[in-house]
This record gives structure tokens, C-alpha cells and sequence, in this order.
């Protein structure tokens, strides 16, 4: 199957064409200035052009799914609507996603034990998607795990609090500390400077990160009991995030069976629309 396929992040968005999970085209914007129905359109006359009809889409996109439409999580003035798609484009099946469970179909190109997987995506958020298997092949599921309640050490109490200020929760959440801007916060809280996220190098920021990093991918073991934690997205190439400060956190309490592994495929929420698209029922132009 030829469709196309998008991976609509909180900081960055990709596009593309794909056969099966072989990629053309692949562009890739700024999610701040993207505009959606423009970019499908000069996709498709891409593709066109090179004698490929494309009528199916596949879109992930950072946010909760409502009735066709998702409002980016980290984007707020930024809105995809199915219905609108429909009339700006001559797309005539669109499968709209959560990036993160998009994601989770690129599982089926990676694994082949059947089995419970779950996939967590630290990049401007987090994200997690819980993922099964049929019989048939893998299905991620939707989930806005990142915003859970975190339990946090009494020791970080006074972090934690500025952390859920910082965000007007009503409760810290696990996003506020395993995300890009949870460690820009974390860092600036014990240093009082602000620095872009790549330049952070502080001791003690990274070691609260993989630490709380180490406690959440505990509480999914223990819960869950997955064969795999995957980890992706652009934070969890951080191998300062897999240091002791981790496994301490993820070796407390009962021992499990569950093996943390990283992806390194750049283009996995692309991917993994690629496979939603020909598995998931989507909705029709009418």
C-alpha cells in the first residue's frame, strides 16, 4: 500500500510517502510553523508528479484523539481536524493517531515474539503507548500515561513542587521531569540558569532525571509485566539518561523479567503510520 504518513511532534514535524515501510519524499518542518493542509498538498503533487496516486493517510499527532481531531498538548493554537482535511485535500481515508501510538505500529518491524510491549517517547513530552498482540501482528494502544500522577521521593519534594508551580498542576506529573522541558526546569531550578536542553551537561539534573526515569519504567514493570520497555524519541538517545541513577531506580523493589531496549530509528512515528495505515479502519471521505 502507498500513503502517506505524518509524525506531528510538539517541536518537530515529518511527512512523507510510503510503500510498506520504505520512505519517500520525507520532509521535515518546524511544528511552530507548520501548516498541515498546505504540506499534504504540495506531498501529494510530489508524488503525483512521479506517477504515484496516494488516496490513504496515516497522521500522528501530539495530542489526545477527540471525534477526528486532535489539539496539539504542547501546541495548544494548533488543531488537526479530519473533517477539514477532507475538504482541503482529495485524501479519501485518514487513520488520525496519537503520535505515540502511531509510533507503537513500528513495533511490528522491530519485534517478532508476540507478547506485551510498551513504548515511551521522551522528547518536548512524554509519551507511552501499551502494545499487544492479535495473533496477527502487533496494535499499540492509545494512552496519556505522561500526564499520570508522579510519586516522588520526600527528598525532591521541594523540586517537585516547583516543577507542578511551573505548570499549574494540580499534582506533579511524570512529564514535568522526563521531558526536554522538565529538564530545562529541573536544571534551571538548581542552577538558576537557562541554557538549551542539548547543553546540559549539570550532574545533578541528569542523575534526577534518570532516576525518576528508572522509578516510571518500575511502575510500568510491575504493573504491566512487559517482555520490552522501548525507549525513543530525541531525549532517550541521551546515554546519560541509562546511568546508575537509572537502574537504581528501576532495580528497587520486586525484580521482573523486563529488558529496557532504545531505538535509534529516526523516523519511527513515520514508520509506524505506515503500518497503522493498512491495520487500523480509519475514517472515509463520505
Amino acid at each position: 500500500m502507498v500513503s502517506l504518513v505524518a509524525d506531528i511532534g510538539g517541536t518537530k514535524s515529518r511527512i512523507a510517502i510510503a510503500k510498506k515501510n520504505e520512505l519517500l519524499f520525507v520532509k521535515e518542518i518546524s511544528t511552530g510553523s507548520l501548516n498541515v493542509v498546505k504540506s499534504i498538498n504540495s506531498l501529494l503533487t510530489d508524488a503525483a508528479a512521479e506517477g504515484i496516486e496516494v488516496t490513504d493517510a496515516c497522521i500522528g499527532v501530539a495530542g489526545k484523539v477527540k471525534k477526528d481531531e486532535v489539539t496539539l498538548t504542547n501546541v495548544p493554537s494548533l488543531t488537526i481536524s479530519v473533517k477539514e482535511l477532507f475538504q482541503q485535500t482529495k485524501l479519501q481515508r485518514i487513520v488520525l493517531l496519537n503520535d505515540v501510538q502511531a509510533s507503537g505500529f513500528a513495533i511490528n518491524y522491530v519485534e517478532t515474539q508476540p507478547g506485551t510491549y510498551v513504548l515511551l517517547t521522551i522528547g518536548t513530552g512524554l509519551g507511552k503507548t501499551f502494545i499487544t498482540h492479535n495473533g496477527k501482528h502487533f496494535v499499540a494502544h492509545p494512552s496519556e500515561g505522561g500526564h499520570e500522577r508522579l510519586a516522588f521521593s520526600l527528598e525532591d519534594k521541594s523540586l517537585l513542587t516547583y516543577l507542578q508551580q511551573k505548570h499549574r498542576h494540580d499534582y506533579p506529573q511524570w512529564e514535568d521531569i522526563i521531558s526536554s522541558h522538565g529538564m530545562k526546569n529541573t536544571h534551571f531550578f538548581f542552577t538558576k540558569k537557562k541554557i538549551p536542553v542539548e547543553d546540559i551537561a549539570h550532574k545533578q539534573t541528569l542523575q534526577i532525571m534518570s532516576k525518576y526515569l528508572g522509578y516510571y519504567c518500575k511502575d510500568i514493570a510491575v504493573d504491566v509485566l512487559p517482555r520490552k520497555i522501548f525507549l525513543a524519541g530525541g531525549m532517550a538517545q541521551n546515554r546519560s539518561l541509562l546511568s546508575k541513577a537509572f537502574w537504581d531506580g528501576f532495580g528497587e523493589g520486586d525484580t521482573t523479567e523486563t529488558q529496557i531496549e532504545v531505538l535509534q530509528e529516526p523516523y519511527l512515528g513515520l514508520k509506524g503510520a505506515a503500518f497503522a495505515v493498512s491495520v487500523c479502519k480509519g475514517t472515509k471521505r463520505i
